[in-house]
């Protein structure tokens, strides 16, 4: 327990330790894991506020999103209305977020994220040293996609999310 409280800086709550005590001790990774992902619905629609007073503010959220984008009805049923949001929380996700797909190489979960969010909102991402470049390539060229979207995928929505273009052109 100490590990992941001093390696999770929201692991600090008494919260967590409260349900990290109450879990199986078997199976710890099954309580963090749960606790990362109720955190990070909780962080998006916490951050619903920061995106009204900053409509151009862009978030990325690597790991196919932490798989948020398997879940947007739940995260809408849990989340919409609890914060006083301007908007519903599917409409932060498709406004101010993008999602890489950094160690999740598998079809389903980037089925789900094409669902929610599209092909425009998604980057390609390695997480190298924890996966392999082989792997994510293989990945990336396996993908039942258009030729288009897996260019706007595998470069372009990086390029024009991080104006990369533009920097080039102003050396």
């Amino acid at each position: 327990m100490e590990l992941v409280r001093d390696a999770l800086p929201f692991a600090r709550s008494r919260k967590l330790e409260f349900e990290l005590a109450r879990t199986d001790l078997l199976e710890p990774h099954r309580c963090v894991r749960a606790q990362l992902i109720k955190n990070c619905d909780r962080s998006v629609a916490e951050l619903g506020g920061v995106f009204d007073r900053f409509p151009r503010l862009r978030l990325i959220i690597g790991h196919m999103g932490e798989l948020l984008p398997s879940m947007p009805s739940r995260a809408s049923r849990m989340l919409n209305g609890l914060s006083g949001l301007d908007r519903q929380l599917r409409e932060y996700f498709l406004e101010n977020i993008y999602i890489t797909t950094s160690g999740i190489f598998d079809h389903a979960p980037f089925a789900a994220a094409i669902q929610a969010l599209g092909t425009d909102r998604i980057l390609f991402s390695v997480d190298y040293p924890y996966s392999s470049n082989d792997d994510a390539r293989a990945f990336l060229d396996g993908l039942p996609i258009s030729s288009p979207d897996r260019e706007k995928i595998s470069h372009v929505n990086a390029e024009q999310l991080l104006k990369l273009s533009e920097r080039r052109q102003a050396r």
